[in-house]
């Protein structure tokens, strides 16, 4: 005769004795929710960074340990190196690398792996964003 799943299953973690571990909040700076207006697409990474508002993450985006300024979009499968700072209504190509420590400043685009600066911005394209 099979056992049930009930009979095998294992203890549950509140059968456990002893103390209540305290519950650790998350650093001041990783956010537990996204900013007003912003997107964060399916599959995208966000660990230990500042999100500002009305920013796009696309798919996929990996983003460690950066700054994103209000309206900047990061597109579809970039990755954002550890300590880069993202400016206001700037924006990264799909697919692109910004390495570590890079500063993205306010209305630019910026593309390729490694990222490199491509042009300013017009103001139809930073329009509403921030």
């Amino acid at each position: 005769m099979a056992q049930s799943c009930t009979e095998t299953a294992a203890p549950s973690l509140s059968a456990r004795e002893g103390p209540a571990l305290p519950a650790h909040p998350p650093p001041p700076h990783h956010p537990r929710s996204v900013p007003a207006r912003s997107v964060v697409c399916d599959g995208a990474l966000v660990s230990s960074s500042t999100i500002g508002k009305s920013v796009y993450i696309g798919a996929n985006a990996i983003v460690q340990g950066a700054n994103v300024g209000d309206g900047a979009s990061i597109g579809l499968g970039a990755q954002v190196g550890a300590g880069c700072d993202i400016g206001a209504s700037a924006a990264l190509t799909a697919g692109s690398v910004l390495p570590a420590k890079t500063n993205v400043p306010a209305g630019q685009l910026w593309g390729g792996a490694p990222a490199k600066y491509v042009r300013a911005m017009t103001p139809d394209e930073t329009e509403g964003h921030a």
